[in-house]
């Protein structure tokens, strides 16, 4: 038979292969003797060349319908369904044949050798490449001519394992023999969640000496992170029938929201796919033994779980490689929490995944839900024009309180009383990392990074002031501008830990963060500060602080108290009168008004300079797109707004950017 094969290089080709183990044929593994790769079955070609060619799988990796989706995708952001095709699906599910490198010699060896053989022997299928990478090619081919090393072609995934770590030791030796307040929190963040996976340890600040220093001191220990002793599936193939879910918008904490999909899931037949970008919520959905789908995941166990998929009425979570799973049955697909930054995929074109699942679903003819601290006012946009038929508030009566914050005030009477109560759980969050920010008396102006113009924040325990998103170090302290002496400005976690921990000690009933983590629960949740958020120049600020605050509410079990130095904002209103549509409804009038997204699409692109804006204005001047330009240290960041109906337009200035501007364009965007 005839079929088109898709390779991660990105390229189509077509092939005569054996007929596939089952139907439908679209979408199956295939491995590929000749291209030394793994594709995926894309179409039926009517020709193609006979190769030598194995299906790893009885079953096909992903549907049609996943094929459709992406190449309506593919359209929107105007890249290949290849590309998209293959960021999504896990690593592990392409094996490729590659050179192994490997020692031969041992004995009689300078020391730059000794270092290369010791290296490789450490490390399972180290390839040449990569060797090559690291050692310089002059080294490595000498090293294979005087016969030191060895190479030999293998079929491998591209793999990789992730540690996960949890506390070794009670919380109150561990936090006794840490002194610095960064690596405090951390400890408590490890506590409150049970488990964290190494990644999130670096995205909060600790490097991996740090790491490694706390597992040799025992504070913190690796922990086995799943079962891997699932035994092979063996699918019992179901009929397709058209799913009969619903499109519903539900909030309230995550405990409740997922009671309520487990529950749905087993009123009705078919299967539940959820999906959720954040590692914390996916590890609490597995604690209850629901199988979750990560492209981390070992390939045994990966495979084993992907293709229960198979056997229908399943319930499963997953990441982004999940929205592919083969669910034939599909009857509601549920994205969670989907005002996280990474619903959007971290590679170019940097897709949505609401945008993906909601057309997975549409083909699949299930339905698309979302389950949030609260909606987002995307959501509530979809709302208003019916995408959503019903609305699903799971909140808790609990203790509301705004107090008003004096400036310098750190914390108030009714956030202390709170903090005297014993045998109850108190989080803290302080929405600034580090101490505080850094104030320029000269200039008359908080000190921007000249790298990135974030805003520069001082570490008490590092000593120096810090851009938290370029890495930027000022370690004298002084202004990047005109080299003036630096003083510190308002408040952040650090300082807040600070006051606490000299007031009331090290207590285990004290938590701090700069976010509420949705997936746990405390007695209490005190906001000491959030309001910088507004300060920050993006049309989307009152939203995210409207989102910060509910997080925070639906975090709480008794009450939540919120400090603020305003009183009267929209989102603060909403969250006395537990109302989040009183603050949407208002959001999107403005957005409406001021022409604005999710009525209009917003482009962005950062370019080298003002001769690549000239360009870019160009090309557009006869378009009804409307170009706007911020110079900032590294280059001009470009925002291009376009009436979000105008689709050919959009498409036609995606091609340019990412085909004849290519060179000169980068981090492009769209809202």
């Amino acid at each position: 038979m005839f079929f088109k094969v898709a390779f991660d290089t990105g390229r189509i080709k077509n092939f005569d292969l054996p007929k596939p183990p089952s139907e439908p044929f679209v979408g199956f593994r295939v491995i590929v003797e000749e291209e030394g790769n793994t594709g995926i079955i894309t179409d039926i070609a009517t020709e193609g060349k006979k190769v030598i060619s194995t299906y790893p799988d009885k079953h096909p990796l992903i549907l049609p319908h996943h094929i459709s989706a992406l190449k309506e995708l593919s359209r929107f952001y105007r890249v290949p369904f290849t590309t998209l095709l293959f960021q999504l699906i896990p690593s592990s599910f392409i094996r490729c044949k590659e050179k192994i490198i490997f020692p031969k010699i041992k004995e009689g060896l300078d020391k730059k050798t000794r270092e290369v053989i010791s290296y490789i022997e450490k490390r399972k299928d180290y390839t040449y490449e990569k060797a090559v990478r690291r050692y310089g090619k002059g080294l490595i081919d000498s090293l294979i001519q005087k016969g030191v090393l060895g190479l030999r072609e293998e079929w491998i995934t591209r793999e990789e394992e992730e540690r996960v770590f949890s506390l070794g030791t009670d919380l109150k030796n561990a936090l006794s023999s840490i002194k610095k307040p960064e690596i405090k929190r951390i400890l408590l963040k490890i506590r409150g969640e049970g488990k964290v996976r190494e990644e999130d340890l670096i995205k909060e600040g600790l490097s991996r000496r740090h790491i490694n220093s706390l597992l040799k001191k025992g504070i913190i220990v690796t922990v086995k992170e799943l079962s891997e002793e699932e035994t092979d599936v063996k699918p019992e193939k179901k009929p397709v029938r058209k799913a009969k879910g619903e499109n519903y918008l539900i909030w309230g904490h995550f405990d409740s929201v997922w009671e309520y999909i487990r529950a749905k899931h087993e009123e009705t037949e078919g299967s539940t796919l959820v999906l959720s970008t954040s590692k914390s919520h996916l590890l609490k959905i597995e604690e209850e033994g629901i199988p979750v789908i990560r492209g981390d995941l070992k390939e045994k166990l990966l495979k084993d779980r992907w293709f229960l998929a198979h056997r229908g009425n399943t319930l499963v979570g997953g990441s982004f490689p999940a929205s592919l799973l083969p669910l034939e049955d599909l009857n509601n697909l549920i994205i969670l929490d989907d005002h996280l930054p990474s619903v959007k995929h971290f590679k170019e074109p940097h897709i949505d995944i609401r945008n993906l699942a909601f057309l997975v679903a549409k083909e699949l003819g299930s339905g698309f839900s979302i389950g949030s601290p609260a909606p987002s006012l995307e959501s509530y946009y979809l709302r208003e024009r019916g995408v959503f038929k019903r609305d699903i508030s799971l909140l808790k009566r609990i203790r509301t309180e705004v107090i008003k914050r004096h400036f310098n005030e750190i914390l108030t009477r009714e956030s202390i009383n709170i903090l005297n109560e014993k045998d109850a759980t108190k989080l803290i969050i302080s929405h600034k990392r580090g101490y505080s920010y850094m104030y320029c008396e000269k200039c008359q102006f908080i000190a921007q990074c000249p790298n990135c113009g974030t805003f520069l924040t001082f570490f008490r325990s590092k000593s120096y002031t810090v851009c938290t998103k370029c890495r930027f170090t000022e370690v004298e302290n002084r202004c990047p501008d005109c080299g003036h002496s630096l003083r510190e400005l308002g408040i952040g976690i650090e300082k807040v830990m600070e006051v606490i921990e000299k007031r009331w000690g090290i207590r285990e009933d004290i938590f701090f963060d700069t976010n509420a983590p949705w997936s746990s629960q405390f007695d209490y949740v005190i906001v000491v500060n959030g309001e910088n958020i507004l300060s920050v120049p993006d049309y989307r600020a009152d939203e995210q602080f409207y989102y910060f605050l509910w997080r925070c509410l639906t975090t709480a079990k008794k009450g939540v108290i919120i400090q603020s130095i305003i009183d009267n904002h929209p989102a603060i209103e909403s969250i006395e009168k537990k109302d989040p549509f009183l603050f949407l409804k208002r959001e999107l009038e403005r957005r409406r008004e001021e022409n604005l997204p999710p009525f209009t699409r917003m482009i962005n692109v950062k370019v080298k300079g003002t001769e690549e804006v000239k360009l870019l204005r160009d090309f557009l001047k006869d378009s009804s797109a409307d170009v706007k330009s911020l110079r900032v240290p590294e280059g001009v960041r470009v925002t291009i707004r376009v009436n979000r109906y105008h689709t050919d337009l959009i498409r036609n200035i995606l091609d340019f950017l990412r085909k004849d501007f290519r060179k000169f364009a980068s981090e492009i965007t769209v809202d």
